[in-house]
């Protein structure tokens, strides 16, 4: 799901500064508005996203379920990034009568491209893209997702750096 009804900003930024455009999408609608009141709350089919770009025009969607998380469906949000490179949305809301709340959803860290968002050069190998390693990686994919390992670097760490496997799409 790309957006909740459809896009009213799309805003193309490299969030991560590794070097490739990514996206904002800025949306007011969650898809499942008015189908399950258990779906809206987790954010799922907010139309707010933020899209990673691997470097090969493969992108991955990013912290959605965190940005529209039990707002209702007329919830207008505005990305950012903050000087320190936090990501955030202002969030709009208009109850009807004139008034009008305005809150700040802020990521907890800046985004990279290491493991869940994190700094990869914190988790001893600088360059490295979660997202791009198990795309382009069956054999690492696979061992993840069977629970051999952990995440993507985790493996690289054990297998894939002796093996030469690459790491990001530069």
């Amino acid at each position: 799901m790309l957006a909740g009804n459809a896009p009213h900003q799309l805003d193309f930024v490299d969030i991560n500064e590794d070097g490739f455009i990514d996206i904002f999408v800025s949306d007011h609608g969650d898809s499942f508005w008015g189908v399950s009141p258990k779906l809206k709350k987790n954010g799922i089919g907010f139309g707010n996203k933020i899209l990673i770009n691997d470097g090969t025009g493969h992108f991955v969607v990013v912290g959605h379920h965190l940005i529209g998380k039990g707002l209702d469906y007329g919830s207008t949000m505005i990305p950012s990034i903050s000087n320190d490179g936090i990501i955030r949305f202002t969030r709009i809301d208009g109850d009807g009568t004139n008034q009008i709340e305005v809150d700040i959803v802020e990521f907890e860290y800046r985004y990279s491209t290491g493991p869940n968002g994190r700094n990869s050069a914190e988790l001893g190998e600088p360059d490295f893209n979660e997202f791009y390693y198990l795309l382009h990686n069956e054999d690492a994919r696979k061992a993840v997702e069977t629970g051999e390992f952990e995440t993507g670097l985790e493996h690289y760490l054990s297998i894939g750096k002796s093996q030469g496997l690459k790491i990001n799409a530069k």
